[in-house]
């Protein structure tokens, strides 16, 4: 059974200190979200496009994926022998400025030794449209999506099967050091440690870079980016085409382009 993945809802991406990390995403044009309580924990998302990416203190990060059957997921992996957790229901609430909201889903919540990392969190219902709201997500970057992303993996041969077996062959591109995912928007790039510095420069040596080493969001105009950061005093290079920043404040390598005419 395959395919039961149709999207990225978000990430969880561990930093040594949340609150820096907010502010320096917030000094990008982000918005920072409402506050939210899961599992007796309080925290404050950023929202990026449709995806909400969650800055947590831990130890490794966690992709939210889209799975309209967490069950069917479950099956898929156990096919492959792994030990799976059983989904469970989860209830987040959002302290959003019109009052309290409440967003019930399933969830399976895999470790990242279970599936060779990262781990993943597949969700029937993810936060991040229930996190765009009008009233307060606009934002002067206008940040359309997440177009790509690149993680390290502790097994690239152990991860392509549990993505084959998530999303199916079909979506899967294996590359000479690494695997492209096409999710719903989003080109999930999955490589080996001593491949990360290759695809991405900026991350530092093998055994230093982030197991989140880059991720690239579509805008609606670079320069314009560019121009935004410049007057805000964040050190960027670019062009009219792509907009580059080193990582800062536990945050991966950051690209800002415009959506791809021909996809």
């Amino acid at each position: 059974m395959t395919g039961t993945v149709s999207g990225l809802g978000g990430l969880r991406l561990p930093v040594p200190d949340p609150e820096a990390a907010r502010a320096a995403l917030g000094r990008l044009g982000f918005t920072v979200g409402p506050a939210l309580h899961e599992e007796g924990a309080l925290a404050r998302p950023l929202v990026i496009g449709a995806a909400g990416l969650l800055a947590t203190h831990g130890d490794t990060p966690e992709l939210v994926l889209v799975a309209e059957d967490p069950g069917a997921a479950a099956e898929a992996l156990e096919e492959l022998g792994l030990n799976v957790p059983a989904p469970r229901a989860v209830e987040t609430t959002l302290d959003l400025p019109e009052g309290d909201r409440v967003v019930r889903s399933r969830e399976l919540r895999l470790p990242a030794d279970r599936v060779a990392g990262p781990g993943l969190r597949l969700r029937a219902r993810p936060l991040g449209e229930s996190l765009l709201a009008p009233s307060w997500a606009d934002h002067p970057n206008h940040v359309c999506g997440v177009a790509a992303m690149t993680v390290a993996v502790a097994d690239l041969a152990a991860a392509t099967e549990v993505w084959r077996a998530l999303i199916g062959p079909e979506r899967l591109l294996p590359m000479a050091d690494s695997l492209a995912v096409a999710l719903h928007g989003t080109l999930l790039i999955l490589a080996e440690p001593p491949a990360i510095p290759i695809l991405h420069p900026q991350a530092g040596r093998p055994d230093t870079a982030p197991a989140v080493a880059g991720i690239t969001f579509e805008v609606p105009d670079p320069a314009e980016t560019l121009a935004l950061f410049t007057a805000r005093g964040v050190e960027a290079d670019g062009d009219a085409n792509t907009v580059r920043l080193g990582p800062a404040a536990g945050l991966p390598a950051l690209e800002f382009t415009a959506p791809d005419e021909e996809g």
